[in-house]
């Protein structure tokens, strides 16, 4: 089955390649900013199946939250902007990983006890930059993010 949405342009600049995954809260596709010379970026769709007010305003914060946190660390991907298709359907765009997710890489072989404390302790300084909080312009103090779906397939391990 062809995806209908290979060759989409979103706000005249980002044309969609290829799939990248999916997941509970929606779909994520490799695509090109051609406003930028074709870079590569990845651009997460909220589900058309979770278009209710309340799952809009979740996907928003997550966008945010990203933002936000991918400013605090090289740990934590960054989100580079946030838009509505013409069919209404949310979605975000970030920077574009190349690489393999943790869940690929385990399922090869066993990780060598170094590459497996070093992987952890990167995976530690996301969390840390997470739990330390982002710093909202309506709250006073910095709120803290709990991710709530840490798993070895949200983790993308990349050659730097």
């Amino acid at each position: 089955m062809s995806d209908l949405n290979i060759g989409l342009k979103l706000a005249n600049r980002y044309e969609l390649l290829e799939p990248l995954g999916q997941g509970s809260m929606g779909r994520v596709y490799l695509a090109e900013d051609m406003l930028l010379g074709s870079v590569r970026v990845a651009v997460k769709f909220l589900s058309q199946t979770l278009l209710s007010d309340k799952m809009r305003e979740r996907f928003i914060q997550e966008a945010m939250t990203c933002a936000l946190l991918g400013q605090q660390s090289i740990h934590v991907v960054r989100v580079t902007d946030y838009g509505v298709s013409e069919e209404g359907i949310p979605f975000y765009v970030m920077e574009y990983l190349q690489g393999q997710s943790l869940s690929q890489l385990i399922n090869l072989s066993p990780l060598p006890l170094p590459r497996f404390l070093g992987l952890n302790r990167q995976l530690c300084l996301g969390l840390q930059a997470a739990h330390d909080g982002i710093t909202l312009k309506t709250q006073p103090h910095p709120v803290s993010i709990i991710h709530r779906d840490i798993k070895p397939s949200n983790i993308m391990i990349v050659q730097d």
